[in-house]
């Protein structure tokens, strides 16, 4: 007699692996290494600052970026003039599981109209993963440090 399909055991058996195999990567999808949810929100903040950084050079005015430490919202302010494009990123707020290192209510970060900028190093952390953020003095750009 030949045998021309699978057994029943047999077919029972590879849907058990591809369930298995199935559950193991939908399971860690959702997962992000903290290191990586840490330094997207870092980029997400440099952009925040460049945003600024631009505001106060192409008005000619001031920009104040302030922050709140204890509730993890940055504020673009000192900026009367602006359009409609930029109201949806007047502010940036943390996600819920990354911390602000040693900051305090109402630290600022000025952005001058030739360029410059100013600003204490803000230091992030998430789950023992840290990274610094600092405006240079210089060119206004907020550049990005890591521990090693």
């Amino acid at each position: 007699m030949r045998k021309n399909s699978y057994t029943l055991i047999e077919l029972v058996a590879v849907v058990l692996i591809i369930a298995l195999v199935t559950g193991i990567v939908v399971g860690q999808r959702n997962r992000v290494p903290a290191f990586v949810s840490l330094e997207n929100t870092a980029r997400e903040l440099q952009l925040f600052f460049s945003r600024a950084s631009l505001m106060a050079t192409s008005q000619g005015k001031i920009v104040i970026v302030s922050t709140e430490p204890s509730s993890g919202v940055f504020v673009i302010g000192g900026a009367s003039e602006v359009s409609s494009v930029e109201a949806g990123t007047m502010s940036y707020k943390l996600p819920p599981c990354v911390q602000i290192e040693g900051g305090q209510d109402g630290t600022s970060y000025r952005f001058f109209p030739d360029g410059t900028g100013s600003g204490p190093t803000l230091e992030l952390s998430l789950k023992g993963h840290r990274i610094r953020i600092k405006i240079s003095k210089l060119t206004g750009m907020a550049g990005i440090e890591r521990d090693k």
